[in-house]
């Protein structure tokens, strides 16, 4: 593995246990902290968007997604047109704090579902995306 690629087998075991844990407890923050560490420094770029603003990709909060960025997205995510991203959420009050790593160009969706189900982690497709921007928004 590259030095400034995620370890998605540490990430995905991290995540696992993380929302087994039901509140916030000091073993869920040290949790969320590997996450973050491990996502982080990885070709990772971070914006803040208004959570009623269109560019808005997921209203979540600690939640993470693999998507693959429509051409027509502009200003916030125009960097990352026609790319395979990871975006990690954390919500505040009024605005989502996207944690958002460039991925391979290489990248194969399918690679993650297979680490995803060789450690239990079943409900992987939810995380797997395609952005329709364009389409909802013409």
């Amino acid at each position: 593995m590259k030095k400034n690629q995620i370890n998605f087998n540490s990430f995905l075991e991290y995540y696992k246990i993380f929302f087994k844990i039901p509140t916030w407890t000091k073993e869920k923050y040290d949790l969320r902290n590997k996450m973050l560490n491990t996502i982080s420094k990885k070709n990772t770029h971070n914006i803040n968007i208004h959570c009623h603003s269109n560019n808005c990709i997921t209203k979540d909060s600690n939640y993470f997604i693999f998507i693959k960025i429509d051409n027509g997205r502009r200003r916030f995510f125009k960097p990352f047109k026609n790319k395979w991203v990871m975006i990690y959420s954390e919500r505040g009050r009024f605005y989502m704090n996207y944690t958002i790593n460039i991925l391979p160009k290489d990248f194969n969706p399918k690679e993650i579902i297979s680490i995803a189900k060789s450690i239990g982690f079943d409900n992987i497709n939810g995380h797997i995306k395609v952005d329709n921007y364009t389409t909802n928004n013409i």
